[in-house]
């Protein structure tokens, strides 16, 4: 058990939710990305296949959120024009962009220039059929070796859900109890793989037999909802906590303030949205350290 300095934790706690309030609030924007390999392409960005340019903005974290492996996406047309197609029946992924409107103005005769966002469906590699992969350098692995501090967290946590490396992807599945995380060696760093480890974790911690937050099977399909937006909130909140506990954090504070300006966005009362998760993941954290249900 890690009962000894509960005074000590809740002090690490709340350090770490001010220190992400500050960041969010002081910080300009980053885009968020993997810090894990997919494919042969070390943290590669979101990418167009056929302009060759890569997303910016708030498009690399709707992108990168996808699950797909390959950084490559397509429009319908430029799939076609490629020699490939769209596979039957798959779903498009949106992306904005601004565009210009010119309106001549009645009264002075000049031409105003209004810009507006735009959306386009774009569809990633993996969606199509007849289209070839760029040729990709291949990267020599890093190796990942354990941290004892965050190992001594995993072992502690002794209802945890099952773990496999069966796709290269980070996910939590609710309804048969699964992490599932990219093998260890695609990673940038052993600190990088705990911090999506512990977020995935998190998420376990809304089964029913553990703190059962009632995020239902269902809820995790809703991406961008308000109720998916804070689910992600509480598992960063709550691997940043386990990170500064382990003694981590210098290395994966950043990366999880460019992930969690993005789903912080979305609300208005953003400090406001930060304690609050922020409070759901203390509890989180405590079953995890602990091994069982904190007292109100």
């Amino acid at each position: 058990m890690m009962s000894e300095g509960a005074v000590k934790n809740m002090n690490t706690y709340e350090v770490v939710t001010q220190r992400v309030i500050d960041a969010i609030e002081n910080t300009k924007s980053l885009p968020w990305r993997r810090p894990w390999r997919t494919h042969n392409l070390k943290g590669a960005l979101p990418t167009n296949l056929s302009s060759k340019k890569q997303y910016h903005g708030v498009n690399v974290f709707l992108l990168s959120m996808m699950g797909f492996q390959s950084p490559y996406w397509l429009t319908f047309k430029q799939a076609k024009a490629l020699g490939g197609s769209v596979r039957k029946g798959e779903k498009g992924t949106p992306v904005v962009y601004w565009s210009i409107l010119e309106k001549k103005n009645a009264e002075t005769n000049e031409v105003e220039k209004i810009p507006f966002i735009k959306h386009s469906m774009v569809f990633n590699l993996e969606q199509c059929e007849g289209i070839e992969p760029p040729l990709e350098d291949e990267t020599t692995p890093i190796e990942i070796n354990p941290i004892d501090a965050c190992e001594n967290i995993l072992k502690n946590f002794s209802n945890k859900p099952k773990i496999v490396e069966r796709e290269q992807q980070a996910y939590y599945r609710i309804s048969d109890d699964t992490v599932n995380m990219p093998k260890a060696e695609s990673f940038e760093s052993a600190e990088a793989r705990y911090d999506t480890l512990f977020h995935e974790l998190l998420h376990s911690t809304a089964h029913p037999s553990r703190l059962d937050r009632k995020i239902g099977a269902s809820l995790l399909n809703f991406f961008g909802s308000e109720s998916y937006s804070k689910e992600e909130l509480i598992a960063q909140m709550g691997s940043s906590f386990l990170c500064a506990i382990a003694g981590i954090d210098a290395v994966t504070f950043d990366d999880s303030v460019s992930y969690l300006q993005g789903w912080v966005s979305a609300f208005k009362e953003k400090p406001k949205m930060i304690v609050e998760a922020a409070s759901q993941a203390q509890k989180a954290v405590d079953y995890i350290l602990n091994g069982k249900k904190q007292r109100a």
